[in-house]
């Protein structure tokens, strides 16, 4: 179930490659987890229930409270676009998204298993994930 979401307006993720395509790091999706709790993250986002909640095919890995995205990187220090945050079943997930992460994003997840919640091309910050 969505609560709100701010990302409607957003181009897609790329989802052709898992590293960003860029040396810049800006231009690809940073995911900043603000949480207090750790967050898994992946790349290769496709759409399963509906535009913004399904699977990902591609590289996947923990990042802990108090760090970004940036932190983790493919053998060759490329940086990865990161494309979803996952959603553990009856959690709940708050972000903020956009230009300046100015938009909030909520959706609870109401299913007997674990999603994975899509992030626009400009990242996210991860507020809150917790059991609802």
């Amino acid at each position: 179930m969505l609560f709100a979401s701010a990302l409607m307006w957003a181009d897609p993720a790329n989802a052709a490659d898992a590293r960003c395509t860029s040396a810049n790091a800006t231009e690809c999706s940073v995911i900043y987890n603000t949480s207090g709790t750790n967050i898994r993250i992946g790349t290769n986002f496709s759409p399963t229930y509906d535009s913004y909640v399904g699977t990902v095919s591609g590289v996947t890995a923990a990042l802990g409270s108090g760090r970004n995205s940036n932190t983790v990187k493919d053998p060759s220090g490329r940086f990865y676009d990161w494309d979803a945050v996952y959603v553990p079943a009856k959690s709940c997930l708050s972000m903020k998204a956009g230009p300046g992460f100015g938009a909030q994003v909520s959706y609870r997840n109401s299913r007997s298993s674990g999603v994975w919640y899509k992030i626009n091309n400009l990242g996210a910050n991860v507020r809150g994930l917790y059991s609802c």
